[in-house]
């Protein structure tokens, strides 16, 4: 039972940095998840049911509770957190977030520039474009679909922020 709660999970007994082990298991679910999107996007065709949007919802909320307590508050509040440590835990955020809004985009649908169907790579890219705010114009999110743009958007500034706050205090 050690070895699998000190290999699978990341729990470990000699960590002496506060919230650690808590750090490490949320990293790992959320590498998990975030293959599991991966996986979702490559070799499933596109549908929109359900279960799918259960499924994004569920893991939109867990990106945004990951980002929130591991990069922001553990991230930020822990003195002895190392530069690394928070560039990859953005990092992370950053996947799981990109590809959670995808499948939440590819639920409530997007628009595209001619009457081609949407494919899953069109989703993840208007996701990936919306995230980092740059947002070129050929994909647009459906009427339903606006807010979680917005707030995609708005996320994704969050995380560049971060990012560059952790490499600003690697340099340091």
């Amino acid at each position: 039972m050690n070895w699998f709660k000190r290999h699978i999970f990341g729990f470990r007994s000699e960590d002496t940095f506060p919230l650690s082990n808590e750090r490490r298991f949320a990293g790992r679910v959320s590498l998990l998840l975030c293959g599991f999107l991966i996986f979702q996007f490559s070799f499933s065709p596109l549908d929109t049911g359900f279960v799918l949007l259960l499924i994004g919802w569920v893991c939109s909320i867990w990106s945004l509770g990951y980002f929130l307590y591991v990069v922001l508050l553990i991230g930020f509040y822990v003195a002895n957190t190392k530069a690394q440590r928070l560039f990859l835990d953005s990092l992370i955020s950053a996947g799981l977030m990109v590809f959670s809004s995808a499948l939440l985009f590819q639920s409530y649908g997007i628009i595209g520039p001619n009457s081609d169907p949407i494919l899953n790579r069109d989703v993840v890219y208007f996701a990936a474009v919306t995230f980092s705010t740059l947002g070129f114009g050929d994909f647009r999110p459906s009427p339903d679909a606006r807010l979680i743009a917005a707030s995609v958007a708005i996320l994704g500034n969050l995380h560049l922020a971060v990012l560059v706050g952790a490499v600003f205090r690697s340099m340091r």
